[in-house]
């Protein structure tokens, strides 16, 4: 009489609850060239695919698999220290993004003017007013004479940022507009004036 033994295949570990499971070497890889890649293209949901590619997987399932990895905790905890990190280093934070919001939404174009109603130079703007102002452009008015091209003034122009686009934003971060709503385009404000005789 023959004996049979039966040899039982050894017992998985089992995971406590709570301990992150764990990831091979091969998927580690990926999901940090996945990381790295989404990273660099901006955290949005958007650029997941190109990510996706960007980490080895097919493009068919590209934007799939970018959902279902962009849901993976070992890269959401590396994707929240990566945008922790960088926040640090340019000291933005939400409160400081509200703050610059907010300077836009309450511009006031007549903080840009002194009393006699000329304009004011740039280091005599206040914070808000400041960071409201997109850019300025100054051009040199110039005539010719005798001895050649003379410069008589200039012009400046200060341009705001879109206002309506920034209450746009204020109030869908604050839930008081909802897609569907009435969309208003506006474009950006330009104030100028022509400065005094230079001469």
């Amino acid at each position: 009489m023959t004996n049979k033994r039966t040899i039982k295949p050894p017992k998985r570990a089992k995971r406590v609850p709570g301990e992150p499971a764990k990831i091979c070497a091969s998927t580690k890889m990926r999901y940090d060239l996945f990381i790295a890649a989404y990273v660099a293209k901006g955290h949005t949901w958007s650029n997941g695919k190109a990510s996706a590619i960007a980490a080895g997987y097919s493009e068919k399932t590209a934007s799939a698999i970018a959902c279902n990895l962009l849901r993976v905790p070992y890269i959401q905890e590396k994707l929240k220290a990566k945008m922790e990190s960088k926040q640090e280093k340019f000291n933005l934070t939400a409160d400081s993004v509200m703050q610059q919001l907010a300077a836009i939404v309450q511009f006031d174009i007549r903080k840009l003017y002194n009393p006699d109603g000329t304009l004011k130079n740039v280091d005599e703007l206040d914070d808000d007013t400041a960071a409201a102002v997109s850019g300025i452009d100054v051009y040199l008015d110039k005539e010719k004479t005798d001895t050649g091209m003379k410069v008589v003034g200039e012009t400046r122009k200060f341009k705001a940022f879109d206002k309506i686009q920034a209450i746009d934003r204020a109030m869908r971060h604050f839930g008081l507009l909802k897609d569907g709503g009435v969309s208003i385009n506006a474009g950006k404000v330009i104030i100028s004036q022509d400065d005094a005789d230079l001469a």
